[in-house]
């Protein structure tokens, strides 16, 4: 690969970064948040029909097939946070509950968002690093040298 070619590189991979950014974002909950709470006074009125969690998330879906999306605490079970909220365990076995294995994509995007920059904030450092053929040369782009050139007597005359 030739030196010319590293920025257009860089450039098309930033692209990429951003496109598997948004797709993540794009695949992530397309439902309205509520609170837990609501969630709880939704399932005492009957009109909850099914709770999917996927870790730390959960959509729920009424009868109507509206769905709302919010969080669920990692410390208890959706069932126990419910609970807490007044929700009887007659009216959650009135709900289709499943979980979910959290989605794969999610952490990938991750990873990559996070390891990505760095790796090119470091090819970017090598490639001044080794572009300079003097320390003193490393970083100077775009500046021009002057060169002087002496005359002598004679052909000042």
């Amino acid at each position: 690969m030739s030196l010319k070619a590293v920025p257009l590189f860089a450039i098309g991979l930033l692209a990429v970064t951003g496109v598997v950014g948004l797709l993540a974002i794009a695949n992530g909950q397309h439902s309205r948040s509520i609170p837990m709470s609501d969630l709880a006074q939704l399932v005492k009125q009957g009109e909850i029909a099914r709770i999917e969690v996927s870790g730390e998330s959960a959509v729920a879906t009424t009868r109507q097939q509206d769905t709302f999306g919010l969080r669920v605490e990692p410390f208890a079970s959706l069932a126990q946070q419910l609970g807490s909220f007044g929700v009887s365990a007659d009216e959650l076995s009135q709900i289709n509950y499943s979980v979910a294995d959290p989605p794969q994509l999610g952490l990938v995007a991750t990873a990559v968002g996070t390891l990505l920059p760095v790796l090119l904030l470091g090819g970017l450092v090598v490639i001044a690093i080794r572009g300079g053929s003097k320390p003193h040369d490393m970083f100077s782009f775009g500046k021009t040298r002057v060169r002087v050139r002496c005359r002598s007597a004679a052909d000042q005359l």
